[in-house]
């Protein structure tokens, strides 16, 4: 009698393949946990006030929130045309618990307004000690409907105490 190459599977060849197969697929699920240890990164929340500027005229000043505690090492502001030049804000190394405002100039300046798509790129770090993660994180604010005819130089001004 000749045996095909496609015959028929016996229950001990099913049993015996079961067998091998069950303890591979239980190591390569305890392997894969279907996640990350790693903690999520944060989540921004930026928002902007109009202040007056000293010598007139209208400025900015930003401000993010985030949900979770962050040390703040800088932020790099790419206003919207016509300013061509990215401006670096430099916190220290600065320890902020979440939720709390965090302004992204010195109390006594400010960016000069112009509407249009303001960009931030925030290089933050999570945790302490052996768990520190550092986070590189963008995000943009709009300011006004649309672009603003602004003539000066642009860039940080400073704020006028007696404008609103």
């Amino acid at each position: 009698m000749i045996r095909h190459a496609h015959s028929r599977p016996t229950p001990l060849r099913f049993v015996a393949a079961l067998a091998l197969a069950v303890p591979l697929l239980l190591l390569v699920t305890a392997c894969d946990s279907g996640g990350s240890d790693d903690p999520p990164d944060p989540v921004l929340e930026m928002s902007s006030i109009e202040v007056g500027l000293q010598g007139g005229g209208v400025g900015l000043q930003f401000f993010v929130q985030a949900d979770m505690d962050l040390n703040y090492r800088k932020v790099t502001v790419e206003p919207p045309p016509p300013f061509n030049d990215d401006i670096v804000y430099n916190f220290g190394d600065t320890f902020v618990i979440a939720e709390q405002s965090t302004p992204l100039q010195a109390d006594d300046e400010a960016y000069t307004k112009v509407n249009g798509v303001w960009g931030f790129t925030f290089d933050v770090t999570s945790g302490s000690g052996s768990d520190t993660r550092q986070h590189i994180i963008g995000t943009s604010i709009t300011v006004g409907g649309g672009q603003s005819a602004a003539t000066d130089a642009g860039g940080m001004r400073t704020v006028d105490p007696r404008l609103p």
